[in-house]
């Protein structure tokens, strides 16, 4: 009984570790695509160089200049 207990905790925390580093990847994948969209563009290879002009500044500050 206690062997199947240990399993149980050794599977427990295992599966703590994978989930807080999936979490971590999903919040490093979202900054990547968040720093994407403020270079001007979405999913590019990143040696491209980043647009030039009005691309660059996010979406909330051109529709509030014009408002």
């Amino acid at each position: 009984m206690s062997s199947v207990l240990e399993m149980l905790s050794l599977f427990l925390t295992v599966g703590q570790h994978s989930l807080s580093f999936q979490f971590e990847l999903k919040e490093m994948q979202r900054q990547e695509e968040e720093a994407a969209e403020r270079r001007g563009h979405l999913g590019g290879p990143s040696r491209s160089p980043p647009h030039r002009g009005f691309e660059t500044e996010p979406d909330g500050t051109i529709t509030s200049e014009f408002l």
